[in-house]
């Protein structure tokens, strides 16, 4: 499923012609024409369309035109000409005159070719029988009809393939072909779009026109439409962002940031947004975009000062943004709920209902769970002290009754979602129903799983939006609950995952461990870690690995050995190797050799490819890798060479046991 790409500012700065020409119809007299009714907002429209058909069989012959619109513009829309005959055929001979005058014509490369204006001392083409320059010279109406305009209702008159084929054969000029894309955009017709525009945007490189950079947003939109993937919008912008012309790479690179922010690339969206900016310093188009992505990072106060500046910055636009500068005097005070407005636009009614149940029921009080003891194993150290966590009865009940509509199962051991976790929302009528009517569900962590798993599985789980107003919600409920359940347990208690009532929780708590992943290294996350495998000290999600690079990354060498020491048969490189690194920075040089040698012996790849000054990276998998093959040495060569690197001494022992080696 293609991802929606979140384009905040979008609508709110103009897509068409930079600068749309204006062009006065003149008319039999300087009057105002009266308020129009819908009926006859509708007959100007027939009329117009008809006039236009009649221009294309006429082109050769504007008097014929003329002729035409004295004739039958009076019988088509009444309501716009007043007066007597000869009044309203004056006023349907100048209308036809302007009309023709704006048409592109065929003929002339759908450029228009104007009529010249009559001799002053001649009879006015009106039929009043008086010299123009005492009749009509100089009067106008009061009808105005942009450049734009006329060729949106002039792509009406013809079938898509036709205009297609004008464009294949390179008739359109610029301002026609970007007409015809806003055309096929606004009734939906993205195939023709995509003819019309791919290859001239797509394949084109660098010659492609400057003025159809408003096209590149319309063409994502139809790619978004029309395929399963995001390939070709991917390789689109990818080429476009390196565009000579200015216009093209801000642009794109607006469109790629917003993609990637969408994927929860946010480096990679910030990186294309400042291409963006140095592209054009003063797109009004980049503004918004910059909010939400500083708060998806996190920026809150950064994105209202930016909020700030753009305000000021764009206040000389405000009569023609006043959308936009709305927004941004909100931003200035409430950067991330204007952030979160924007997510939540264009995005799953379903979802939605979610999220406003979490917010109605944020403000209950923590549940109490008790600690009820398991008998141990003497033989099985992780199972002494062994507890299992239970809710109240009123919980119990709650969550029974849940069974029965929850639309889906737990997942396997430790995969991170069951099976049918995107089925749950073919049909979430009954299940959000149940949420509904039962807000003490909030207490329950069986039921905040079976949420986080529900979240997790909706095609639109990876946009910041969802993140912070479903998946965080949920999350710090459970950590909530755990940590008041934990303040009542004797210190030594455990909750291990052979337990089937304690796995929720445990569950819950590895999610918001890999949620929080923008914050490792920081204290509060090294705790966290240390609490789940305090909580379960066989630790079946493998957080030891990650926590032993955290503690040697943050110098706590002697807490990392510590770790290892509780696992030492483990054979994950972290620990293996962490071994080695810490004792060597502990000075214990004899014992790292050692340890070394023995890791080495059990994952040579991962000392190679510490070692090698440069690697091909291999194929990766997203939920696993190949014990002893080129993923796990890739993994751990990412997340530890620099650390290995920069310890001193290290260098040297590794390139001296590579050479013993050989």
């Amino acid at each position: 499923m293609p991802h929606r790409a979140l384009r905040p500012g979008r609508g709110l700065v103009q897509n068409g012609p930079e600068t749309p020409q204006h062009r006065t119809l003149p008319m039999a007299s300087d009057q105002p024409l009266p308020p129009l009714d819908d009926a006859a907002i509708d007959a100007v429209a027939r009329l117009v369309h008809a006039a236009l058909l009649n221009i294309q069989q006429h082109e050769d012959d504007p008097q014929a035109f003329l002729a035409w619109m004295r004739a039958y513009a009076p019988r088509l829309a009444p309501a716009l000409f007043q007066g007597g005959d000869l009044d309203r055929q004056a006023a349907a001979y100048w209308m036809g005159v302007g009309l023709w005058n704006v048409t592109p014509l065929a003929r002339q490369g759908y450029r228009p070719q104007p009529l010249p204006a009559p001799p002053r001392n001649q009879p006015c083409p009106c039929g009043s029988d008086r010299n123009y320059e005492h009749c009509c010279e100089g009067t106008t109406g009061s009808l105005e009809l942009p450049t734009e305009a006329i060729w949106t209702a002039l792509l009406q008159t013809r079938p898509d393939k036709h205009w297609l084929d004008e464009a294949g054969r390179g008739a359109l000029p610029v301002e026609g072909r970007l007409a015809a894309a806003f055309h096929f955009h606004q009734a939906d017709r993205a195939r023709s779009l995509i003819k019309l525009l791919d290859p001239e945007l797509a394949q084109g490189g660098a010659n492609v026109d400057p003025r159809l950079a408003p096209a590149i947003d319309l063409l994502c939109d139809a790619y978004d439409a029309t395929y399963r993937t995001d390939r070709k919008k991917r390789d689109l912008l990818t080429g476009l962002s390196r565009h000579p012309a200015r216009s093209i790479r801000a642009e794109a690179n607006q469109r790629l940031a917003a993609w990637l922010e969408d994927q929860g690339e946010l480096d990679g969206a910030w990186q294309a947004l400042e291409d963006a900016m140095r592209a054009e310093p003063d797109n009004p188009g980049a503004a918004i975009l910059e909010i939400t992505l500083r708060c998806a990072r996190g920026e809150k106060a950064l994105a209202a000062q930016r909020a700030d500046f753009w305000y000021r910055r764009l206040q000389p636009l405000a009569d023609d943004l006043p959308e936009l500068l709305g927004l941004l005097d909100r931003a200035r005070t409430d950067p991330c709920g204007l952030y979160d407005d924007f997510g939540r636009e264009g995005g799953d009614p379903d979802l939605a209902r979610l999220i406003a149940w979490l917010a109605s029921v944020a403000p209950r009080g923590l549940p109490a769970y008790t600690w009820e003891p398991l008998q141990a194993d003497p033989a099985d150290p992780y199972m002494q002290h062994a507890h299992r966590l239970c809710p109240s009865r009123a919980v119990t009940k709650t969550e029974r009754a849940w069974r029965r509509v929850a639309p889906l199962a737990k997942p396997f051991a430790t995969q991170w979602l069951p099976h049918d976790a995107t089925c749950g929302w073919d049909l979430p009528d009954g299940w959000l129903a149940f949420l509904q009517a039962h807000p003490d569900a909030f207490d329950s962590l069986d039921i905040l799983d079976d949420l986080v798993s529900l979240v997790l599985g909706h095609a639109e789980s990876s946009l910041p939006w969802v993140v912070n107003q479903a998946q965080r919600p949920l999350l710090g409920r459970a950590i909530a609950i755990l940590e008041a359940a934990q303040a009542t347990a004797a210190p030594e208690a455990t909750l291990p995952w052979l337990f089937e009532p304690n796995r929720p929780g445990l569950r819950l708590l590895a999610r918001t461990l890999s949620l929080s992943d923008q914050d490792w290294g920081s204290a509060s996350q090294l705790q966290r870690l240390g609490w789940y495998l305090q909580l379960n000290p066989r630790d079946n999600h493998g957080w030891r690995a990650v926590l032993v690079n955290e503690l040697l990354q943050a110098g706590q060498d002697v807490a990392a050995l510590a770790l290892i020491a509780r696992y030492a048969d483990d054979s994950f490189p972290e620990l293996r190797y962490g071994e080695a690194l810490a004792l060597h920075r502990l000075g214990d040089r004899g014992r790292a050799v050692t340890a070394l040698a023995k890791a080495r012996a059990l994952l040579p790849l991962v000392f190679d490819y510490l070692v090698r000054e440069r690697v091909r990276r291999p194929a990766l998998r997203d939920d696993s890798y190949s014990f002893g093959g080129k993923d796990q040495a890739w993994l751990y060569r990412e997340a530890m060479r620099d650390t290995w690197l920069g310890t001193s001494g290290m260098p040297e022992l590794l390139r001296s046991l590579q050479r013993k080696r050989r």
